[in-house]
């Protein structure tokens, strides 16, 4: 679990750091969450974790802005995402 009031740059990394580590094959977040995490891998220059296959995003819209920094910040390579 991750705590969404706490998304700093230096936080974020830590994640993305803790998520290599595990190798999840999924995440589940919030949108909203998952958005603050996207664009800070991107400000860090963080690679995709390769790991993950499936963003599982609930209980909030989502939108098309949001898939598409999903997409860009989470995908594997060409035709994924």
């Amino acid at each position: 679990f991750v705590n969404a009031y706490q998304m700093s740059d230096e936080h974020c990394r830590q994640i993305v750091a803790k998520l290599r580590e595990f190798q999840p094959v999924s995440i589940q977040a919030y949108p909203s969450t998952l958005t603050i995490l996207a664009l800070a891998m991107k400000h860090l220059g963080e690679p995709p974790i390769a790991s993950i296959k499936v963003l599982l995003c609930g209980s909030e819209n989502i939108y098309e802005a949001q898939k598409e920094l999903f997409r860009e910040v989470f995908r594997r390579g060409k035709g994924r995402g």
